[in-house]
């Protein structure tokens, strides 16, 4: 990475930590973090998961309103539940398709599940 990739790269962080200071909800916050982080880490679809005494699926990007009764919300949130539990758990790991067991393959897993999972815990923010 050149110094002028470096130096988009830190302008669009620097932009991205903004915004989301500038965040007057969780709904807004939860929306930056889904379809603004693209512009530092390319994915497909991005979903934020809260843990916590409610856990659920927070936002998802490319939506505007989640639909908690959609399938593929209610399949996304068993498999957040699966991830819990899984071994290996920790704050941060990679994630395939055949990791997930075949219970959640009602889905295309392999257009479903992303390559990276970030846990964020109520209790730490």
């Amino acid at each position: 990475m050149g110094q002028s990739d470096s130096s988009l790269a830190l302008a669009a962080l620097l932009q991205l930590l903004h915004r989301a200071r500038d965040a007057e909800s969780a709904v807004q916050l939860g929306f930056v973090m889904v379809n603004e982080t693209v512009q530092l880490l390319p994915y497909r679809q991005a979903a934020f998961w809260r843990e916590g005494v409610f856990q659920r699926i927070e936002a998802v990007s490319g939506l505007s309103e989640l639909d908690p009764t959609a399938p593929y919300i209610q399949w996304l949130g068993r498999v957040f539940r699966h991830l819990q539990h899984a071994e290996g758990e920790g704050d941060c790991r990679a994630l395939t398709a055949n990791a997930l067991p075949d219970a959640l393959g009602a889905v295309d897993r392999a257009e479903a599940v992303g390559k990276l999972v970030v846990k964020v815990d109520d209790d730490k923010t």
